[in-house]
């Protein structure tokens, strides 16, 4: 028995020695010592790896594993069917991606939108979310990441459109014009400030309502209220605001109360940004990321509610006509009229009827026919009434919201009763003609605008006359010799104590005007001879000035512009004002001395040295010695300042061109305007901050590069970290790679199967992250994110990024599971 034994032990033996792994692993792992199959990563479903895992995502329904925890990772989304020879996923109709983890866009936003998850609808159109206040965003929307963020999708439609496939278009929006009871604009207030009052503010905050957005300047003093109207009505969705702006607060702040009193007739709408004339406060937020606070805490935006109830609606055709929503264009009611059935009419064209008709039917009626009623505050930005006529649109008459009337064509006829005018009377344009009766004013005088008043005969006047714009004028026709005076002003009183000529402009002091002028009109000579400007010079045009005795000018100064000025005896002194010529000035013995103030020329030429203690200006400045300046300062306030050399002990500062064949500052070196350029040698600095672009000739070191524009290097860029959110330049460009330096080094062999997984796309950069508006091929961050998170970078702010190199290696064992695959089909076909 033993023999027989040992028999079949030796005829067994043989076959365990040539036995194989079933089917050879397929072609898709390797055959262990075991016989077992080592199956290549997703090979693994059957044993001789001849089936292929597919996908997993998030499955759309499963059982739940805890309380409130369901929807695990399973494949094709537990919705699919997986096809084992290649792992794809079978999708049913309605659901798409690689593991059906999606719903499609079936009729794919009928072409005018674009499909996208909740995930991106939330961070890209959601409510910005802020550092700790609810108004202060950064830019972005919330980052929903609830289990269907990635796989319910919706579409953003374009302007105008709306509904689940953008197959809707809007009509006009407007406000009902037959609405009777008192309705409001939408308000809200703006307030920005600092969490340190003792802190200052700068840099710019973005205001953002409903998909547009404008930058304005964290300083108010440099936003006022017309900047702030212009930047709001800049928006396209918005028409027209009032801006009203509070006292700037401690840190450079202030509230600013915006009033929205028109929206677009043709609405910057659709699915995800819409509303009937009252948004909610979500719809605005204010992005505080480009605001700096010194010398410390954090720049505060808020928004709040001022006015939300009782609001002027904006509604499709202004509810006066009917939405015909496939062409978006308005069907207006009877006489209503306009692109979004606004206007109230009324029309007739029998030439003997009357259109519009108000009766009083009631005898003993005392109320008002007709009455015109605004809530808006007096202002002559809106009309009562206007009257129009002709096909030209001609404008006759108009009762404006302050009150005033225009009679812009035709007269004003008073056949019977009296004219009464307890505010005045304006004739701008035609003048007055009494033919009989005269004019009596009885009290607060006349006044004439324009045209003045021209008194032929005799005048008396008991009260007085006003010529506000326009003059007042006597003429004589009399001639000859001993003629009386054409006018003559006297006080006949002995106790006159007032001025017999008062002479007054209400107006700045200006020399574009005079207050008193003398003229002759006709003769060789000038028109002017004599004229006090409206700056109070005394201007002597011809015939010069001669004074016998002494003359003080107490203010204003001298000014002679031709003749020039000869003193003949007792010598000039200017006490204060200075002396001023354009022309040169020259001292034949003595000096000039300016005790106090300022001495100002067109240009100084010395061959010995000058020096100033205080202050010295001059156009031009040539020295052949030293020029010293002890207190003060040299400042050159347009051109270039070019020296040998410069050494200071304090800060030098420049606002334009800047040169010197040597610079040394133990201080700090500002240039607010242009560039710092080393035309040789090496700029070495901590560190380079900058808001304008960075371009190295040369070497160029630095701990930290940053800068919100281009970096450009035509040799050598040394750091070790460089942003920029410009773009960066290089003939070439290297990274560390050193194996001595490197740690948990694992092979991606099993992971370069999933390079299929992502999206190659093209894409453009929104206007809100700051970048270039050019066209670029790449990637989606968040999606590759999903395959290999490992590569993905995310900043302070939430901003995702690639390391793009890593697709390298990826490639290569992608390329190598390819060889392999392609030799053992080579080998199956031999």
């Amino acid at each position: 028995m033993l023999s027989v034994r040992a028999g079949i032990l030796l005829l067994l033996s043989p076959r365990h020695v040539i036995s194989s792994c079933p089917n050879q692993c397929s072609g898709h792992g390797e055959c262990t010592a075991d016989n077992v199959c080592s199956c290549d990563d997703g090979w693994a479903y059957y044993a001789d790896c001849s089936g292929r895992y597919c996908p997993n995502a998030t499955a759309w329904v499963d059982k739940a594993s805890f309380r409130g925890t369901a929807h695990s990772s399973m494949e094709c989304s537990n919705v699919g069917s997986c096809n084992r020879h290649d792992g794809s996923c079978s999708c049913p109709t309605g659901f798409t991606g690689e593991a059906c983890q999606r719903f499609d866009c079936s009729q794919e936003c009928s072409t005018f939108g674009k499909c996208i998850t909740m995930h991106h609808a939330a961070l890209d159109y959601g409510p910005d979310q802020g550092y700790g206040q609810k108004s202060a965003g950064g830019g972005f929307g919330p980052a929903y990441g609830n289990w269907e963020a990635d796989s319910l999708m919706l579409c953003a439609c374009d302007w105008g459109m709306f509904g689940p496939e953008c197959q809707t278009r809007m009509c006009p929006r407007g406000f009902d014009p037959l609405a009777t009871r008192s309705m409001y604009y939408r308000e809200i207030n703006v307030t920005t400030n600092a969490t340190s009052q003792a802190s200052g503010i700068n840099g710019t905050f973005i205001m953002s309502f409903h998909g547009f957005s404008f930058e304005f300047n964290a300083n108010a003093t440099h936003f006022d209220e017309a900047e702030c109207k212009a930047a709001w009505e800049s928006l396209d969705n918005i028409e027209q605001v009032t801006c009203l702006r509070s006292t700037i607060n401690a840190v450079g702040g202030a509230t600013y109360n915006i009033q929205f009193l028109a929206w677009p007739a043709v609405p910057k709408q659709n699915n995800i940004f819409n509303h009937e004339g009252n948004p909610s406060l979500s719809a605005f937020s204010c992005d505080t990321s480009g605001v700096a606070v010194w010398p410390n805490g954090n720049a505060l935006c808020h928004i709040e509610d001022a006015i939300n109830t009782d609001v002027r609606e904006y509604k499709f055709c202004s509810g006066r006509g009917t939405c015909d929503f496939s062409t978006g264009s308005c069907s207006c009611y009877a006489n209503f009229e306009g692109v979004a059935c606004s206007s109230s009419v009324a029309a007739g064209s029998e030439s003997d009827v009357d259109i519009l008709l108000l009766y009083a039917t009631q005898g003993s009626f005392e109320n008002t026919i007709l009455k015109l009623d605004a809530d808006a505050n007096p202002s002559d930005s809106f009309n009562f009434l206007e009257l129009v006529s002709g096909g030209t649109d001609t404008h006759m008459f108009t009762i404006e919201g302050d009150g005033d009337v225009t009679v812009a064509v035709g007269d004003v006829k008073v056949l019977t009763g009296e004219l009464l005018l307890y505010s005045g009377l304006r004739i701008i344009d035609g003048g007055a003609t009494i033919l009989t009766g005269g004019i009596q004013v009885s009290a607060g005088g006349a006044t004439v605008s324009e045209g003045g008043l021209k008194v032929v005969g005799n005048t008396q006047l008991l009260g007085h006359i006003t010529a506000s714009n326009g003059s007042y004028l006597f003429s004589s026709n009399a001639s000859g010799y001993n003629d009386a005076n054409v006018m003559e002003i006297r006080a006949t009183h002995d106790a006159f104590a007032g001025a017999v000529l008062e002479v007054g402009a209400h107006r700045n002091l200006s020399d574009s005007f005079d207050l008193f002028r003398v003229a002759i009109d006709n003769g060789p000579l000038p028109r002017e001879v004599f004229a006090i400007t409206g700056q109070g010079r005394t201007m002597i045009k011809r015939g010069g000035l001669s004074v016998t005795g002494a003359t003080a000018l107490k203010a204003g100064g001298l000014l002679i512009e031709a003749g020039g000025i000869t003193v003949n005896s007792g010598g000039l002194t200017v006490s204060n004002v200075g002396i001023a010529s354009t022309g040169s000035i020259t001292v034949t013995t003595g000096s000039i001395t300016a005790s106090s103030g300022t001495l100002t020329v067109a240009g100084i030429r010395s061959s010995g040295a000058i020096t100033s203690t205080t202050s010295f200006s001059a156009a031009g400045l040539v020295s052949t010695a030293s020029l010293t300046v002890s207190a003060g300062s040299i400042t050159a306030s347009g051109g270039t300042l070019t020296v040998a050399g410069i050494y200071s002990n304090g800060p030098i500062t420049n606002a334009n061109t800047f040169s010197a064949a040597g610079l040394t500052s133990t201080a700090s070196l500002t240039v607010t305007a242009g560039s710092i350029t080393a035309s040789g040698g090496t700029l070495t600095v901590a560190g380079i901050a900058s808001s304008a672009a960075i371009t190295g000739t040369t070497t160029l070191y630095a701990h930290g590069i940053e800068s919100t524009a281009a970096i450009t290097s035509s040799t050598s860029l040394f750091a070790n970290s460089i942003t920029s959110t410009g773009s960066i330049a290089a003939t070439s460009y290297t990274t560390t790679s050193d194996g001595r330096y490197k740690i948990n080094v694992t092979s991606l062999r099993n992971r370069a199967n999933r390079l299929l997984e992502l999206n190659g796309v093209s894409f453009q950069w929104r206007d809100i992250s700051g970048f270039d508006n050019e066209t670029h091929f790449g990637f989606i961050a968040q999606e590759v994110e999903s395959v290999f998170p490992e590569i993905v970078r995310e900043n302070s702010l939430g901003v995702r990024s690639l390391q793009l190199e890593a697709i390298a290696p990826l490639l290569l064992e992608a390329f190598r599971a390819l060889n392999q695959r392609v030799s053992v089909l080579e080998g199956e076909l031999i």
